[in-house]
């Protein structure tokens, strides 16, 4: 291969394997709100606008997240990391970090962010024909999970008690468990 048509192959790994449409073809608005509010926050989609970059060419790296949370939640970091020899700055999201709305009916709000990205000169492949290098994305936030089936005590003067057993409940949104 002519070393002047050097590829990058960039392996995106998406966190929650979810890119495209949902695997059974349904769109968001064909499910009622208990199923999308148990879905929280998801990565519609993690790619570059180039999967194959020449040295020193620039691409955009795009992310696109989709929010079902109806709870307050708020997204502590956006970050890309394992970026090799790639140069990748300058993230911008709309809305900003912070500001993306909650979901309410059928309505999902989304955020989309952006990080520029370049390859490294032609002189940094010396021995090479091709290298591939793949970027991770680090997406941090907080959630709430609410008991909508609390436990149900009765008090009782103590010696009106004669014995006591334990009780236990799990319950969970689908993105995390309490027990």
């Amino acid at each position: 291969m002519d070393k002047k048509i050097l590829g990058f192959l960039l392996v995106i790994l998406v966190a929650s394997g979810c890119t495209g449409p949902n695997s059974n073809g349904d769109s968001d608005e064909d499910e009622g709100p208990e199923l999308a509010s148990d879905r929280g926050l998801q990565i519609k989609t993690f790619r570059s606008t180039d999967e194959t970059l020449r040295p020193s060419q620039p691409a955009v790296l795009n992310l696109v997240l989709k929010n079902y949370h109806t709870e307050d939640f708020s997204i502590e970091e956006i970050s890309i990391y394992n970026e090799g020899d790639l140069t990748v700055e300058n993230k911008s999201c709309t809305p900003e970090i912070g500001e993306l709305g909650l979901a309410s009916g059928s309505s999902y709000p989304e955020m989309q962010c952006q990080w520029d990205m370049e390859a490294p000169p032609e002189s940094y492949y010396d021995n090479f024909d091709s290298k591939p290098a793949s970027v991770n994305l680090h997406l941090e936030y907080e959630s709430s999970l609410t008991n909508e089936e609390p436990f149900k005590v009765e008090f009782k003067p103590l010696d009106e008690i004669n014995a006591s057993s334990d009780i236990s409940k799990t319950f969970s949104n689908s993105e995390v468990s309490m027990s």
